[in-house]
């Protein structure tokens, strides 16, 4: 009976995490509708980390001031990406990483918040195959751990 109680909760758990992943990719995709505004940047850090197996990472940090309305507002990003700034490829990720203290940005924001911004709107294909692969995976892990729990309870 524990055994069968451990792997609803388990089954739970990772149906929670394949939820958040949909939510995460649904809120994204949003973004490519939003209107943008051009915005003021007002710090652009890159640090250099420690990164995973040893690899060395560096974390970009913009923070951008922009007015919506007549109103300003504030907002600020964190990107982790291992390897120089690649500037030989356009988009809005390498603008932004390539910014410098005063430099204009464009900003996509949400007409509902427009607290709400970013600096690369959408979802790019290798972001849609690795959270549905995610997901995927929940959604399998979580039937095996359901269908252990059903067997638990059906031998008892």
């Amino acid at each position: 009976m524990l055994t069968s109680v451990v792997c609803l909760i388990l089954a739970a758990i990772v149906l929670a995490g394949a939820g958040g992943t949909a939510h995460t990719l649904y809120q994204q995709h949003r973004t490519a509708a939003w209107p943008s505004t051009w915005a003021l940047v007002m710090q652009s850090d890159i640090r250099r980390e420690p990164g995973i197996l040893g690899i060395p990472a560096n974390r970009h940090q913009l923070s951008y001031e922009y007015t919506v309305g007549g109103r300003p507002y504030i907002g600020s990003r964190w990107t982790g990406y291992v390897g120089p700034i690649d500037t030989t490829r356009d988009g809005p990720d390498t603008r932004a990483k390539a910014a410098h203290l005063l430099d204009e940005v464009k900003v996509f924001y949400d007409p509902a918040d427009p607290q709400q911004a970013v600096v690369s709107p959408g979802v790019r294909t290798h972001e849609w195959a690795i959270g549905l692969t995610l997901i995927l995976a929940m959604v399998l892990l979580a039937l095996r751990l359901l269908r252990d729990a059903w067997r638990t309870i059906a031998d008892a």
